[in-house]
């Protein structure tokens, strides 16, 4: 899949919080409402680069 710098920023923009999060929960410590709003909007993020690559595949077979 070919990412736009659009995607490449929204990306390094959560990442560094993401990691502060995994570090949190790993010490067993609980996550607030932004720390899931972050979590949610990384597997979002996730989830519309998947369905992208399934559409380029689909669209590159036909």
């Amino acid at each position: 899949m070919k990412k736009t710098r659009v995607d490449e920023m929204l990306i390094e923009m959560i990442t560094p919080k993401v990691r502060e999060i995994e570090e949190k929960f790993s010490r067993g410590e609980g996550l607030t409402q932004e720390d899931i709003n972050t979590l949610l909007l990384k597997s979002q993020y996730n989830h519309i680069n998947h369905l992208d690559q399934k559409l380029d595949e689909v669209t590159a077979s036909v």
